[in-house]
C-alpha cells in the first residue's frame, strides 16, 4: 500500500489551525530515468509534480543531474514541469557529484526550510542516513518507486512509498512488455507481436554490440549510440540517437550492456570525452541465444518506439 498523509497542527496566536502539507520534492534524475528506462517506462517529471501536488502545496522542487548530459528538450520539460535544475558535473568516470549535492540539499532543507513532507525520487540506498536525518527532524519522507517490484532498501528507511506506475495508466506499452520478455528469457511472441518486435530490435542491437565492443577496447556510451544507429540504418531500420538510447538503457538495466573499467589501451583524453565505458556480457542468455531463435516479423518492419 502507498503511504497516507496526515495534516499538521500549527499555532496561530495561541490557537491551533490546520494547514495543507508543505511539500519538498527532490529527484535523483539519472537514478529515476535509468530505472524507468530499464522497465520500458517513460520518465515524465510532470507526473512526479502531479504526485507531489496531490499531497499538498509544493514549496520547492529540485532535480539533480549533470546538465551537460541533457538535451534542450529534456531541460525544457523539467523547467515547464516546475523543477529547478541543480547541476552536478561528473568530475571523473567514477566521481559523481549528484549524491554529494543531494545529501547537502537534504540537510539544508531540514535545517532552514519550513516543510512537512519530502517526496524523494531515488532508489539509491546510499541516501539512507540522509533520509533518516530528515525524519529525525520531524518530517515525513516518502520515496517514489517506479513499480511495486522495484522497491529498494531506501524505502524501509522512510515513512512509505508512492508508486509512479499507478499514475501512468497508459504505460502498458509494447516496449515495456518487451523489457519483461527479455527478463523472462522469451524467444517467442506468445501472441504479443507488438512487444516482440521491440524484443527483436533489442536482440539485433546486441548483435551489433558484440561485433563492435571488443573485450580489450570498450566504448563510451554516446559512441555506442552512434555505431548502433548507423548499423540499424544499414539494416533498413529507421532510428535516431534518442530512440537508440532508450533501447540501450533497457540493455543496461538487464546487465546485457555493463559498465567496465577503462583498459590501459584507452586514453579518454585522446579518444573523446567519455568517462564511462561499456562492454557486452557475452555470457548473458540474451546474448548467447542466436537471433534465429527469435521468430516473428523481420526487424526492418519495426517502426522504432512507435508505441
Amino acid at each position: 500500500m502507498e503511504g497516507k498523509m496526515s495534516n499538521y497542527e500549527h499555532g496561530n496566536n495561541g490557537q491551533g489551525h490546520r494547514r495543507v502539507n508543505r511539500i519538498a520534492v527532490v529527484i535523483d534524475f539519472d537514478n529515476q530515468k535509468f530505472t524507468c528506462a530499464g522497465l520500458g517506462m517513460a520518465f515524465l517529471p510532470a507526473v512526479l509534480m502531479v504526485m507531489a501536488r496531490e499531497l499538498g502545496e509544493v514549496i520547492i522542487a529540485s532535480t539533480f543531474v549533470d546538465v551537460s548530459s541533457l538535451n534542450l528538450q529534456e531541460r525544457t520539460i523539467l523547467y515547464k514541469s516546475g523543477f529547478e535544475l541543480v547541476d552536478c558535473p561528473r568530475l571523473s568516470r567514477d566521481k559523481d557529484t549528484a549524491d554529494f549535492k543531494i545529501i547537502n540539499h537534504l540537510g539544508f532543507l531540514s535545517s532552514y526550510v519550513d516543510f512537512d513532507v519530502l517526496l524523494f525520487a531515488s532508489l539509491d540506498r546510499d541516501f539512507i542516513p540522509a533520509v533518516q536525518s530528515v525524519r529525525n527532524r520531524g518530517r515525513q519522507v516518502f520515496i517514489v518507486v517506479p513499480t511495486l517490484t522495484s522497491i529498494s532498501e531506501l524505502v524501509y528507511a522512510s515513512d512509505g512509498y508512492l508508486i509512479y506506475e499507478n499514475r501512468m495508466s497508459s504505460e502498458n506499452t509494447p516496449l515495456r512488455r518487451a523489457s519483461i520478455m527479455l527478463k523472462e528469457g522469451q524467444t517467442q511472441p506468445n501472441g504479443d507481436h507488438e512487444a516482440f518486435k521491440h524484443l527483436m530490435v533489442l536482440r539485433q542491437i546486441v548483435g551489433v554490440l558484440v561485433s563492435e565492443l571488443k573485450p580489450s577496447k570498450p566504448l563510451g556510451f554516446f559512441t555506442i549510440v552512434k555505431k548502433v544507429e548507423e548499423a540499424l540504418k544499414q539494416l533498413g531500420v529507421e532510428s535516431n540517437g534518442t530512440k537508440v538510447q532508450v533501447y540501450l538503457d533497457i540493455l543496461k538495466w538487464h546487465d546485457v550492456l555493463k559498465l567496465t573499467d577503462v583498459p590501459v589501451s584507452v586514453n579518454p583524453v585522446t579518444e573523446g570525452t567519455a568517462r564511462r565505458f561499456y562492454r557486452v556480457d557475452t555470457d548473458h542468455v540474451f546474448v548467447t541465444t542466436p537471433l534465429e531463435a527469435f521468430q516473428d516479423q523481420p526487424v526492418s518492419q519495426v517502426d522504432l518506439l512507435s508505441n
